[in-house]
């Protein structure tokens, strides 16, 4: 995993960003910035260690999560606890040649 991620400041004035409520924001900027997120934007995490790590319930990670996924934000696989940020290269500030050779692809 990185042990830094740099975020493109558009993050913010993204129109679905901008509509989000506070807990919903902190939950999406995780999913990119956490430490169980690797290069590609894939979390290989439990929702209960998200939810201990965003102070929120399992309960609301999975309504948010439920969310994100019906605005195709995220791709979820509970059973295996991995969730894909469909948009996570989108959102890198990168040089890798490699890594922003997969931005074309959105």
């Amino acid at each position: 995993m990185a042990e830094y991620r740099t975020i493109r400041m558009g993050f913010w004035t993204d129109p679905y960003i901008e509509e989000l409520d506070a807990k919903a924001k902190l939950l999406y900027i995780y999913l990119f910035t956490g430490p169980y997120t690797n290069n590609l934007g894939i979390v290989e995490a439990t929702r209960r260690k998200i939810a201990y790590e965003t102070a929120m319930t399992v309960q609301e990670v999975d309504k948010l999560l439920t969310q994100f996924e019906s605005d195709g934000k995220v791709v979820c696989d509970p059973k295996k606890n991995i969730i894909f940020v469909t948009r996570f290269i989108r959102h890198q500030c990168s040089t890798s040649p490699r890594l922003m050779d997969y931005r074309d692809w959105e």
